[in-house]
């Protein structure tokens, strides 16, 4: 079995998980000069990761860096796009090269000892990509291949950016606010052309079609994803038109109802959305479902799921508190849990829970909570430690064994994300949130009294 991917051809490919294709370079090709900077010749593509594209290739040498390859055209060529990191729990250097399909360098900006790199779009030998270098919040900045300039254009605000999308000579960026999202319409300078605002909580995904149009796409927690068509040269005061809605048999939106709460968890105030049926009695304690995924990045996922409708035409409340961990609002907030401090998500999500029971939502054991990947590390760590909390939790996919983690599939690229366990200084803190530790310990202290096989304690 093999896998061509931008022009190359990978042998011997292993699906792992979910998507995840390990595998040796078949042929080099443009990728010879390249590669002989890296100390393996080992090549990881992960299709169905949200962050990564299908032409995009990472590259993973023995240690802790990694370079992340993008396919851009540039006169009608391809050209590959680098931008490569040092993980860890400190960032030491990232940059971004432009390669002809020769292998050789056309253009390369450096970054030394500053944060993240944000791939974002590219088109006609312009790359825009985000960075919280400058503020709590990220600019844009754009890399022109045909004369070779690197310039900040929008800069940051009080909003954090998501997305960005390069259509000719403007520039499409989807903010988030909070539970909230809105678009911006830039020129290619950077200059403010329009702003698109749809009511009520949720999110956007941008698609580009041509020079004249974008689409996006809109979804929340209430609503089937809806599409929108917006025409650049459009003279209306609505620049945008409804083109679809994913029709779900009798599901009507206006049976739900939603409310924005605030929460309190170690020393700061956090926001949470609830979603329930207008039916639902809501001054009395219900069953809750709650979600979040605090890790990443990731802002907070208010997708649109028929099971959850459903939930809610059951009376069921839907719970989606923010958390350290994710990116709804700063940088700040999605670097506060990362590393050692990874404990904190967990308590922010249990924290959000403690409010629902205070405030006469809900009561112990009346919570359902599932969480996939990151997130279901977040939610097993927070059932550990409020069990008396819940009535079910499903944790899928997440990483359970933060000491071991590094040894499989892309296990050494978190460890900035989960703190490396390889340090003998960060094991005590790892401890307290490796949820296969974490239950370790409390069966072996409860095991006079549980009498648990020995082989669930070793």
């Amino acid at each position: 079995m093999f896998l061509k991917i931008a022009g190359v051809r990978l042998s011997d490919v292993q699906v792992i998980d979910q998507g995840v294709f390990y595998s040796k370079i078949d042929n080099i090709n443009s990728f010879e000069e390249h590669l002989k900077k890296f100390s393996t010749n080992k090549i990881m593509f992960h299709k169905f990761e949200s962050s990564l594209s299908e032409d995009q290739i990472v590259i993973e040498n023995e240690g802790n860096s990694y370079a992340s390859l993008y396919k851009v055209e540039v006169d009608g060529k391809n050209v590959f796009a680098e931008i490569k990191k040092t993980s860890g729990n400190k960032i030491v250097s990232t940059l971004i090269r432009l390669y002809y399909e020769t292998g050789k360098v056309k253009s390369q900006v450096i970054f030394d000892n500053k944060e993240e790199l944000y791939w974002l779009s590219s088109r006609s030998g312009k790359v825009i990509y985000k960075s919280p270098e400058l503020s709590d919040n990220f600019s844009i900045f754009m890399v022109n291949s045909s004369d070779y300039s690197f310039k900040q254009i929008i800069k940051g605000s009080s909003k954090t950016i998501d997305d960005a999308i390069l259509i000719d000579d403007y520039i499409v960026v989807s903010y988030l606010d909070e539970l909230d999202s809105f678009v911006m319409v830039y020129d290619i300078k950077g200059q403010l052309l329009d702003k698109i605002d749809l009511p009520g909580v949720g999110r956007f995904t941008l698609t580009p079609l041509d020079g004249k149009q974008f689409e996006f796409e809109w979804y929340s927690p209430k609503l089937p994803p809806t599409k929108y068509i917006y025409d650049f040269n459009s003279k209306k005061e609505v620049k945008y038109t409804h083109i679809s809605t994913k029709k779900f048999g009798n599901y009507k939106p206006y049976d739900y109802r939603h409310k924005i709460l605030k929460y309190q968890s170690k020393g700061k105030e956090y926001s949470m959305l609830l979603v329930y049926n207008s039916k639902t009695d809501m001054s009395k304690p219900n069953n809750i479902y709650i979600t979040a995924y605090g890790g990443f990045g990731k802002p907070t996922e208010l997708a649109f799921s028929i099971f959850r409708s459903y939930l809610t035409d059951q009376g069921v409340v839907l719970a989606y508190p923010i958390i350290s961990g994710a990116m709804d609002s700063t940088y700040s907030q999605y670097l506060s849990s990362v590393g050692i401090n990874r404990k904190l998500a967990s308590d922010n999500f249990n924290d959000s829970i403690k409010y629902l029971i205070d405030n006469g939502y809900t009561e112990k054991g009346k919570v359902i909570s599932i969480g996939y990947s990151n997130g279901g590390l977040l939610v097993a760590n927070a059932a550990i430690d409020e069990p008396e909390y819940y009535k079910a939790v499903i944790s899928k996919v997440g990483p359970q064994d933060l000491i071991s983690y590094q040894n499989g599939t892309f296990g050494r690229l978190w460890t900035r994300e989960y703190a490396d366990p390889t340090v003998e200084e960060n094991i005590p803190k790892i401890l307290g949130y490796s949820p296969y530790h974490k239950i370790k310990k409390m069966w072996s202290i409860q095991n006079s009294i549980l009498k648990l096989p020995k082989k669930m304690i070793e």
